[in-house]
Formats: C-alpha cells, sequence, structure tokens
C-alpha cells in the first residue's frame, strides 16, 4: 500500500511540473516584417521609405498603416505586427508586394523596385 501511494504522489509531481512548465509558456500574439529592396540590376537601395498598408484598397489609396526608412544595407524592419496581410511599397515606385504575417514569425520578403510612378 505504501509503495502505490508513493507511485501515485511521484506521478502527481510530476504531472503538476509539466504542466506547471507548459502554463508558464508565453503564446506569440505578433510578427516580424523585415523588407529588403533592391534596385533593377540588384543593389540595394539605402536610404528609401518603404510603406506597409493592411489592405490592397489602402496601399492603392496611399493610406500606409506604417512607414520606415531602409538601412545601408536596404533593409527596413517592421515589428509587432498583428497577424494577417500586409502589403509593402516603396516611395516613388509603383512596385509592391504583399505577404501574410504569422504570429510568433519573422517574415522576409525583397521588393524589386522597376518601375517609377508617373508624375
Amino acid at each position: 500500500m505504501r509503495r502505490i501511494v508513493g507511485f501515485i504522489v511521484t506521478i502527481a509531481l510530476l504531472s503538476s511540473l509539466i504542466f506547471l512548465s507548459t502554463c508558464s509558456e508565453k503564446i506569440a500574439t505578433v510578427g516580424n516584417l523585415h523588407i529588403i529592396v533592391m534596385d533593377t540590376v540588384g543593389m540595394p537601395v539605402p536610404t528609401w521609405q518603404v510603406y506597409i498598408s493592411s489592405s490592397w484598397q489602402d496601399q492603392k489609396a496611399g493610406l500606409h498603416s506604417a512607414s520606415a526608412w531602409t538601412d545601408a544595407n536596404g533593409q527596413t524592419y517592421f515589428d509587432d505586427l498583428a497577424p494577417g496581410y500586409y502589403w509593402y511599397s516603396a516611395a516613388g515606385w509603383t512596385d509592391y508586394g504583399a505577404v501574410k504575417v504569422l504570429a510568433g514569425e519573422d517574415m522576409h520578403v525583397y521588393l524589386w523596385l522597376n518601375s517609377h510612378q508617373k508624375k
């Protein structure tokens, strides 16, 4: 009987340790978007403004959710985005892209600039 009680207590302790360790994990609710902007010959485009929008209609209308500047390597980052689709573009260009951002994920995309906006 003593062995059975000891076995049950051991199982209960191990089960509670497993349960408590899984309860303490933080569930990701946001994702990150990393965009590399490239010119027509494949070189990174530094110090260029990049926009993101949460819908294609907003992108076309120029209603952007956020903007950022590329660094010396043509990269820009949009962190802590709610999961969903995002459209991205660069100032002065008609080129764009779209990506689905997932919670807890770092999404990496390229934006190839080929078409200047007509004035």
